[in-house]
C-alpha cells in the first residue's frame, strides 16, 4: 500500500529554509494455491501441534515408499520436514478427485504448527501398488518441479485407498522466517509474545493482526539487528489472526499467516467449502464476480462500495498478463516497477494505491485467501479507497487451470465543500492542541491554500510575502506556516501541529487542485501557527 503526502514547514518570522518530507508505506503480497472437496468434514490426525514454529524429529513420516522416493531424488531432495509430511499425509487421506481448497490446506498446515504460506503441492493418483514403481514415477515428477525453483523443505504423504488406488501428495516450500515457538492457544485476554528472525533477501519485518471483530491493526514491532523482531499483543475474542511480512527488492511478501485461539482449544475439524470455479474462459464475468465479492465485504463492514475504474482495471489486467509471462507473482517487477509506476505510465496518478495479488483456481478461492490475510484484508476494507480495478487472466500451465488476479484499490479525492472542510479540520486540530481560533489567520491561510492549489505544489515560499501578514500585524510574536498536500483530510492529524506550548492560535486553509504526485483533486492545506503576544 502507498499513501502519499507532501509537507513543507517554514517559520515565517525568520524565513528559515523549508523542510520537505515524503511518507510512504509498504505493500504486502500473497499467492494462493488451488482448491478442494465440497462439503465434507476434514479431520486431521491427532494430536496436532501445541505450538507454531517447533520442529519435531526430522525422520518422522518416512515410510518405506517415501524412503525410496527420497533415495531416487538423492542430493536433489530438499530437507525433510516431518511437520509438512504429517500435514500432506492428512490431505492425502482426505482428497478426492476435486482439487484441494486453500482453506483445507491451510487448516492442515496450522494443525501441525506450520505458519508459512501454502507450499507448492504435487497431487498424484495411481493404481501402482509396487513401492519401487511408485517411487520412480513420483521422483521423476518431483525432480522436474525442484529444478524450477530452489525449495528448502519437502514433505510427502502416501495414502492407500482400500487397495484400489494410492494417493501421493508432495509439498515443497521455502521459508525466510524462523519464528520463536508460540502457542496455538492462550488464555483469554492474555498477552502473546511474538518473535523471530527474517532472512536475506528480506528485511524490516512488520506484523498485522485481524481482531475477532474483523478489524486489521498493525502491531508495533521492536527490531533487533537487520531481521530480528519482537511484538506483543493481547488475545481477545475467540481468536486473532497474525501475519508477518517483510520487504525485499520485489516488494513486501507474506512470510507467515496463522491464527491464535483465545481461551479455547484449536478446532479439530473443518467443514470444507465449495470452490466455485466458474467459467475460466469468461474472464469478464470472473472480474465482475470478484468486484461483487469485494463490495459485499465492504458493505458488511459498514463501508461504501467501490466504484469500478476501467482505466485502472486495464493496468491491473496488463500486469496479470505480465506475471503469466514471467512466472513471477511479485509487487515490484523488474519490467514494469511498482503499482503506482504502472499506473503513472498509463497517465493515472492517485494519492492512494493499494495492490493485492493472488494465484488460484477460482476468484472465490482467491478472494477467500486474500480476506484471510490481515494485510490484504486491510486493502479490501480500506476506508480511504474509493475506486477499484481488477484484472483476471488465465494462468493454465498444462497441469492446472489457474487464474492470476491483480486488484488495485485507489483514491480519487471527491470535490470538497471547502468552507465546511476548513471549519471541521480547524475545529479538530484546535481541540487536540487546545489552540484558539483567529478568523484573520483563517482568511490568510485560506488565501494561501488557494494560491498554492493553483500552482499545484506544496511550496511554502509562496507564503513569504510580507504583505500577507499585515492583517494580523502586532498580534503575534511569530507565526509558523505548514503546507501539506494530501489525498484525504484524515491524513492530517494533531501530530501535524507542533507540540510547542508557546503556540496559542491556529489558522487553517483548505483548497483543491492538481498535484504531480497526487493527481487531480489533491487537497492543499495551509496551517498557520501563531505565538500570541
Amino acid at each position: 500500500m502507498r499513501r502519499k503526502s507532501f509537507i513543507v514547514v517554514i517559520l515565517l518570522a525568520t524565513g528559515c529554509a523549508a523542510l520537505v518530507h515524503q511518507g510512504r508505506s509498504q505493500q504486502t503480497e500473497l499467492s494462493t494455491p488451488a482448491p478442494s472437496a465440497v462439503g465434507r468434514l476434514f479431520v486431521p490426525a491427532p494430536p496436532g501441534a501445541a505450538k507454531y514454529g517447533q520442529r519435531e524429529n526430522e525422520k518422522d513420516g518416512q515410510t518405506p515408499a517415501i524412503e525410496m522416493i527420497l533415495a531416487q531424488l538423492g542430493n536433489d531432495a530438499p530437507t525433510w520436514d516431518s511437520r509438512l509430511a504429517a500435514a500432506v499425509s492428512d490431505l492425502a487421506a482426505f482428497v478426492s478427485r476435486e482439487p484441494l481448497a486453500y482453506g483445507t490446506i491451510e487448516f492442515a498446515l496450522h494443525h501441525h504448527g506450520i505458519v508459512e504460506p501454502t507450499p507448492h503441492l504435487l497431487v498424484m493418483f495411481t493404481t501402482r501398488s509396487d513401492d519401487v514403481a511408485l517411487a520412480q514415477v513420483v521422483a521423476e515428477r518431483l525432480r522436474d518441479i525442484i529444478a524450477m525453483s530452489k525449495y528448502q523443505w519437502l514433505g510427502i504423504g502416501v495414502a492407500d485407498r482400500q487397495g484400489k488406488e494410492r494417493v501421493v501428495i508432495a509439498a515443497m516450500h521455502v521459508s525466510h522466517l524462523i519464528l520463536d515457538p508460540v502457542p496455538r492457544s492462550v488464555p483469554q485476554g492474555s498477552r502473546v509474545r511474538l518473535g523471530g528472525q527474517v532472512h536475506v533477501p528480506y528485511a524490516d519485518p512488520v506484523v498485522f493482526v485481524t481482531r475477532d471483530s474483523g478489524e486489521v491493526v498493525e502491531v508495533p514491532v521492536k527490531r533487533r539487528g537487520k531481521g530480528g523482531f519482537t511484538a506483543e499483543l493481547s488475545c481477545d475474542g475467540d481468536a486473532i489472526r497474525l501475519e508477518v511480512s517483510a520487504a525485499a527488492n520485489e516488494g513486501a511478501t507474506v512470510l507467515a499467516n496463522f491464527p491464535i485461539y483465545c481461551g479455547r482449544v484449536p478446532p479439530r475439524q473443518l467443514q470444507t467449502q465449495t470452490v466455485g470455479a466458474g467459467d475460466l474462459g469468461d474472464l469478464d464475468a470472473q472480474e465482475s464476480r470478484l468486484i461483487g465479492l469485494i463490495n459485499a465485504e465492504r458493505l458488511r463492514a459498514g463501508l461504501s462500495e467501490l466504484q469500478v475504474d476501467a482505466d485502472v482495471a486495464a493496468v491491473a489486467r496488463s500486469y496479470s498478463e505480465e506475471m503469466v509471462r514471467t512466472g513471477k507473482v511479485v509487487h515490484v517487477s523488474a519490467i514494469s516497477g511498482a503499482a503506482d509506476d504502472r499506473l503513472k505510465r498509463a497517465g493515472i496518478v492517485r494519492p492512494l494505491v493499494q495492490e493485492n495479488l493472488a494465484r488460484s483456481s477460482s476468484v472465490d478461492e482467491a478472494h477467500r485467501s486474500l480476506m484471510n490475510s490481515p494485510g490484504h484484508r486491510a486493502n479490501i476494507l480500506s476506508a480511504q479507497a474509493t475506486h477499484v480495478g481488477v484484472g483476471v487472466v488465465s494462468a493454465s500451465d498444462g497441469v492446472a487451470d489457474d487464474l492470476l488476479v491483480t486488484e488495485l484499490f485507489t483514491l480519487s479525492p471527491p470535490r470538497l465543500d471547502l468552507a465546511k472542510a476548513q471549519q471541521q479540520l480547524g475545529k479538530r486540530l484546535r481541540a487536540a492542541r487546545r489552540l484558539r481560533a483567529d478568523e484573520a489567520l483563517d482568511r490568510i491561510a485560506q488565501k494561501g491554500a488557494q494560491e498554492i492549489a493553483k500552482r499545484g505544489a506544496a511550496e511554502a515560499k509562496l507564503l513569504q510575502d510580507p504583505d500577507m501578514l499585515k492583517p494580523v500585524a502586532g498580534r503575534y510574536k511569530g507565526i509558523r506556516a505548514m503546507v501539506v498536500a494530501v489525498g484525504d483530510l484524515s491524513q492530517i492529524g494533531p501530530e501535524r501541529v507542533a507540540a510547542d506550548t508557546t503556540i496559542t492560535h491556529l489558522g487553517v486553509g483548505v483548497a483543491q487542485g492538481s498535484h504531480p504526485d497526487l493527481g487531480p483533486g489533491a487537497i492543499f492545506v495551509v496551517l498557520l501557527l501563531g505565538v500570541g503576544i
